[in-house]
């Protein structure tokens, strides 16, 4: 039984050593690569919004099932928009509750991971609603579901 074990366990770091080796013997450091590879849209001259931290019921059946909390900022190009959105923030931070109300309403499970996509593209029509296509981009830090 021992030797059993034995083999097996060295097979398995050996496969381990095997997969992993590409990664660690590479001159350039492949994880770095791929973080390269990664095209983001937003540019260094943009400027950071920042919200709240947004919290909503998850109701299923009259009854709360959880909660979904998200937190944001919105990216902007332009100084002038960033003038709007603090004259517009409470119409943005009501148009954001009602969207991710939708959102956790009809597709949120509170026992599985956030579809961090879905709720962006809610978020995001939400935003473009309020201020127009294009003027902002909505940039999730974190968003958790949680059972209660």
């Amino acid at each position: 039984m021992k030797l059993l074990f034995k083999k097996t366990a060295l097979a398995s770091l050996l496969t381990c050593g095997l997969l992993c080796s590409p990664y660690i013997m590479a001159p350039n450091n492949a994880w770095a690569q791929d973080e390269e590879e990664v095209d983001t849209e937003v540019s260094v001259d943009n400027v950071f919004v920042e919200f709240a931290p947004i919290a909503v019921s998850i109701i299923r059946e009259y009854r709360i099932r959880g909660m979904l909390n998200v937190t944001f900022y919105l990216s902007v190009d332009k100084a002038s928009t960033v003038d709007k959105i603090e004259e517009l923030r409470p119409k943005l931070r009501d148009g954001l509750i009602q969207s991710l109300t939708r959102v956790a309403n009809t597709r949120v499970n509170p026992r599985r991971p956030v579809d961090l996509e879905l709720i962006g593209l809610f978020m995001q029509r939400s935003v473009d609603e309020i201020l127009g296509a294009d003027m902002a981009q909505v940039l999730i830090q974190s968003a958790a579901a949680q059972p209660s």
